[in-house]
Formats: structure tokens, sequence, C-alpha cells
């Protein structure tokens, strides 16, 4: 604990509202996935589809459409363990580049479909990703900057996955869709 306390005191009162707006935006947008039957139902299947038809990179999400649960779970639980990992600064770089990369997959691939695509909020949130990461490159430079090693970075990153592990399970068990009985 007292480590996570130490990765916030290092950083300038900025970068700590912009560790903060990312790490709470993207476990909030991991959870209301999870905890949304119509995600699975419906939501990304036709998200996925409609941006198959206008999306620069047709062809990469058209291969995204041959499982789409598939892809579904892979951004809920790398959403949920990005803005896990940005609050308790597991891997802070690391996950910095994980969150640029996977904001830069979706805006093409579900952004496109707005009418004005760069007024999306998918360049907005790549750019903080990145000037997050930089200022953590800079902060890089020497020993305390390299990833944790010892047992206590090691069970801090073994508890964020688990913490993330239960969120997605919860959110799925709380999005089940009540069963309708049988009309007679």
């Amino acid at each position: 604990m007292q480590e996570i306390i130490a990765s916030w005191e290092r950083q300038s009162p900025a970068i700590r509202v912009l560790r903060a707006f990312l790490g709470m935006t993207f476990l909030y947008a991991g959870w209301v996935k999870a905890s949304d039957p119509k995600y699975f139902a419906s939501g990304f299947v036709e998200s996925v589809s409609a941006a198959a038809r206008t999306t620069p990179i047709s062809q990469l999400v058209e291969w995204v459409t041959l499982s789409p649960n598939l892809f579904a779970w892979a951004v809920i639980v790398t959403e949920l363990a990005v803005g896990l990992f940005t609050l308790l600064g597991v891997a802070a770089f690391a996950t910095a580049l994980v969150g640029a990369f996977l904001t830069l997959i979706l805006w093409p691939s579900s952004n496109w479909v707005v009418p004005d695509h760069f007024l999306a909020a998918a360049p907005a949130y790549l750019i903080l990703w990145l000037v997050y990461a930089l200022t953590l490159r800079e902060r890089r430079s020497g020993p305390r900057g390299r990833a944790a090693t010892d047992r206590r970075g090691f069970l801090r990153g073994a508890l964020s996955v688990l913490t993330v592990a239960g969120l997605t399970v919860i959110g799925r068990f709380i999005s089940r869709p009540e069963q309708a009985a049988p009309s007679a």
C-alpha cells in the first residue's frame, strides 16, 4: 500500500489528475461492458459489423467478426486491467502503452461510424495515454523506474489480476437477463 501511495506522491498534481481520470474511465468502461447484457447479445457485434463497412481497417475488423465474443471479452478484461493497473501503478509504463494501443485499435474500428470521427473521444484518449506514457518514460531513467520484481510488486500485480477477473465475473453475473416464464 505504501508503494501505491508513493507512486502517487512522486507525480505532479497534473499527472495525478490524468492518471486518476484514465484509470477510472477505463475501469468504468470495462465494468459497463461486463455488466451490460446487450453488449454481448448485440451491441458489440452490431458495432463491429457497422465499423467493418466504413472503417479504413475493415479487413482487420472483419477478422474480429469471426469470433466477436472472444474479442468482446478481450476488450472488457483489457479495459478493467488497464484501469486498475493505472490506479495502482502496476507496470505503469507498459500499462500506459496498452491503454494507448487499445484506444488506437478502437478508434478506427468503433468510432469511425461517428459522422465527424475526429470529434469522437478516441483521439483525445490516445493523446492522453501518450502524454501519460511519455511522462512515465521521463521518470523511468534510474533504478526506481524499473518494473518491480520484488515480492510486494509481484503480489500487487497478482492481486490486480485477480481483482480484474473478479470484476469481470461479477459484472457478467449481474448482466444476465432474467429468464422469462414460458407462456401458456
